[in-house]
C-alpha cells in the first residue's frame, strides 16, 4: 500500500506502488506545487529589472513589485525600460491571479478558514502589491458575510481536529468531527468535514 501526499498534505492516491495511476498524476500534482511557492523565477529581463526578478526568485514578492515599481521614472524617458517593466508586473499579476483561483479549490467544501489561512500568508509573501490589497478586501468580505463566517468557524474546528488526530488522540478527533458533521448540516463545509472524518477513521 503506498500513498501520493501533495504540497498541501492531502492524500491524493492511495494504493499498490506497482500501479500507473499513480504516475500519471505526478505531473499535475508537481505543476500545483510549483504553482503555490513563494518563489518565482522570471526567467531573463532587462538588466534594469535585476533586483525585481533577485527578490521574486527569494520569494519576496512584495519587494519585487516594489522593486519595478522604482523603475517608473527610467521607463518614463526609456521606451525599452518601460516595454521590460509592463512585462514583468504583467506577468506577475498573472503569478498573483493564480493565487486568487486557488479560492475555488477551497471554497468548493466550505474550507473558508483554511483558505484564511492561505491568503494570509500570500499577503505577507506580496505585502505592499495590489494583489495583497485585493486579498485584504476578500478576507473582509467572507468575515462579513454571515454564512461565509459559519462555514469558517466550522473548519477551522475541523482543522483543530485533524491536528488531534496526528497528536495520537484519534478516538477525541473523531468525536469532535462527528459534533461538527451535525452542526455543518446544509452548509457547504460538511463535505470537508466528512472527508476529515473517513480519512482519520482509516488512519
Amino acid at each position: 500500500q503506498a500513498f501520493l501526499i501533495d504540497n498541501e498534505g492531502t492524500v491524493i492516491w492511495e494504493g499498490h506502488p506497482a500501479g500507473e495511476d499513480w504516475v500519471e498524476m505526478l505531473p499535475d500534482a508537481l505543476a500545483r506545487a510549483v504553482d503555490t511557492s513563494d518563489a518565482w523565477n522570471p526567467g531573463d529581463r532587462h538588466p534594469a529589472l535585476k533586483r525585481a526578478v533577485e527578490a521574486a526568485q527569494a520569494g519576496e514578492m512584495g519587494k519585487a513589485w516594489k522593486e519595478s515599481e522604482g523603475l517608473r521614472t527610467k521607463a518614463a524617458t526609456d521606451g525599452e525600460i518601460a516595454a521590460a517593466l509592463d512585462g514583468f508586473q504583467k506577468d506577475f499579476l498573472e503569478r498573483a491571479a493564480q493565487r486568487t483561483q486557488r479560492k475555488v479549490h477551497f471554497l468548493s467544501n466550505g474550507r473558508y478558514w483554511e483558505a484564511t489561512v492561505f491568503f494570509e500568508r500570500q499577503m505577507k509573501v506580496f505585502a505592499g502589491s495590489p494583489p495583497a490589497e485585493g486579498w485584504k478586501v476578500l478576507l473582509a468580505e467572507w468575515k462579513a458575510d454571515k454564512p461565509a463566517k459559519a462555514n469558517m468557524d466550522l473548519d477551522k474546528k475541523r482543522l483543530a481536529a485533524l491536528e488531534m488526530a496526528q497528536a495520537c488522540e484519534k478516538e477525541k478527533a473523531m468525536k469532535q468531527l462527528r459534533g461538527l458533521k451535525q452542526k455543518a448540516e446544509g452548509l457547504a463545509v460538511l463535505k470537508a468535514i466528512e472527508e476529515s472524518y473517513k480519512k482519520v477513521g482509516n488512519s
